[in-house]
């Protein structure tokens, strides 16, 4: 699927290439400054990014954003298990 900016969506959520490397630096301890410098984007950029994937996952903040992400990587009988 064609996102706007040409970007793809790369999961199951309609998160793009770059919200999925925001939310992967985001999962690696990385603050917001820290994912701004290593992208090369403004802080601003990565906040604007973050209450998109927020929306998307439909989830409060970054934590839950994180949890919710690695659920859905997990075998479909395993996230029921931490319940």
């Amino acid at each position: 699927m064609e996102m706007e900016g040409g970007e793809r969506a790369s999961d199951g959520y309609g998160l793009t290439s770059k919200e999925l490397k925001i939310l992967e630096a985001l999962a690696e301890g990385k603050t917001r400054e820290e994912i701004a410098d290593r992208l090369s984007i403004s802080i601003h950029t990565v906040d604007r990014h973050l209450t998109t994937v927020y929306v998307k996952l439909g989830v409060r903040n970054g934590s839950q954003a994180v949890a919710k992400r690695l659920r859905s990587l997990l075998p479909p009988e395993l996230p029921n298990a931490f319940c």
